[in-house]
Formats: structure tokens, sequence, C-alpha cells
């Protein structure tokens, strides 16, 4: 129910603010990749899932300031069939999980066909 989940989200903050303070952001980020790579090897339409797997996202990005532009960065490489999943962009920008100046950079550059101009 939600206030399991709540429970465990919280449990999930306080063990990554844990971590010491010079290993946190690379313990998260290899953490939060893991999950990235879930959302699109399993992308169903289990809302509960992609719910929890988000809202953990979100816990992360709250703990470690760069992960917003990872998972940006992350995206940029994911298969354009794979990437166009209106469901998981839909959630990414819902949970504001993307660094938006990073995306734009990145889809301008992708309307400009890469020729930077």
């Amino acid at each position: 129910n939600d206030q399991d989940v709540a429970t465990l989200l919280h449990e999930i903050r306080a063990i990554a603010l844990s971590i010491d303070p010079s290993q946190r952001d690379e313990a998260v980020i290899s953490f939060a990749q893991r999950i990235f790579k879930r959302l699109y090897e399993n992308s169903t339409n289990d809302k509960f899932r992609l719910e929890v797997q988000f809202a953990i996202l979100e816990v992360f990005a709250e703990v470690c300031s760069d992960l917003r532009s990872k998972i940006t960065e992350w995206l940029m490489y994911v298969p354009l069939d794979k990437k166009l999943s209106r469901v998981l962009a839909f959630g990414f920008i819902r949970a504001k999980l993307l660094s938006l100046p990073d995306l734009d950079r990145y889809l301008a550059k992708l309307i400009d066909g890469g020729r930077g101009g």
C-alpha cells in the first residue's frame, strides 16, 4: 500500500544519506543507473512498479545533485524506439528527473541534424 511505499522510500533516503559523503554520489548514481536500465529493459504498463521506480529515482535526485544530468545523459543513449516510450517520457518529466537545459541542448542538436549551427 501507499504507506508501505512511503516508509520504504524514507528508508532508502536514510540509507543513501548514511553513505560516506565522499562515496555517496558514485553509489547513488550507480544504483540509479540500474533502475534506469530496468525501466527500459522491462518496460511494461505496470503503473505501480513504474511509480515506485520513479519515486526511488526522485529520492536519489534529492540526495545527489548530479543525478538529473546523468539521467538526461543516459536517456540520450537509449535506442530511439525505446526513447520515445510515452509512459516513460512522461514519468521522467512528471518526476522532474531530467536536466531541462541538457535536454534542450540535446533536442536542439537533433533538430539541427548535428550541424551545430
